[in-house]
């Protein structure tokens, strides 16, 4: 506590924040690093995910784990789809072109959630194991929250050693060359 405020609780607050941020900006990067693709809708279908989870939890009730699957399913399902009828039209347009088709989709997705779910945040049950508090040894935090830094922390280090690790060898090219020719995938 510094001046009656606790500066951990805060830090571990903004880590986790952060976090999620990260988690969707690093689709962003590989799109747009690896495909050439200006794609601003990551959030929008990181928010379609988050509500098909509270949707299966709450209306199927489903356990968060089932519920979690459900979402990453269906949401790559959409995106198979969106990608077939939409994004493959404007692979080769101007990256001003990519940036607004996508802010339209982006504006498109908040409107339908909110006519079809409402505006206001939907509340969630997690799960017993990440419910709670946990010690930290210098501060008490929520489990939720540890977990979700923990679990980013160690996708971002698995990605950190992937590309420092793929990038130089005939593994990373691959996807690279895959991405940029359609024959090589078909392989």
């Amino acid at each position: 506590m510094i001046f009656g405020i606790d500066v951990a609780s805060m830090a571990l607050g903004g880590m986790a924040a952060g976090m999620i941020l990260f988690i969707v900006s690093v689709g962003l990067s590989v799109t747009m690093g690896l495909m050439g693709f200006v794609n601003l809708a990551h959030g929008a279908f990181a928010m379609v995910g988050g509500y098909v989870i509270v949707h299966a939890m709450k209306s199927w009730g489903l356990p968060f784990v089932a519920a979690l699957a459900i979402g990453c399913l269906a949401i790559a399902a959409a995106s198979i789809v969106l990608e077939r009828l939409l994004y493959t039209r404007l692979y080769r347009a101007a990256e001003l072109d990519q940036v607004l088709f996508t802010i339209g989709l982006v504006f498109i997705t908040i409107a339908a959630v909110t006519v079809l779910v409402g505006p206001e945040n939907q509340p969630l049950t997690l799960p017993t194991w990440l419910q709670g508090q946990v010690d930290l040894g210098f501060t008490t935090y929520r489990t939720y929250s540890v977990a979700l830094i923990s679990g980013c922390g160690s996708a971002s280090s698995a990605r950190a050693s992937a590309h420092r690790f793929a990038r130089p060898s005939t593994t990373g090219a691959w996807p690279r060359r895959s991405a940029s020719t359609s024959t090589v995938c078909s392989r």
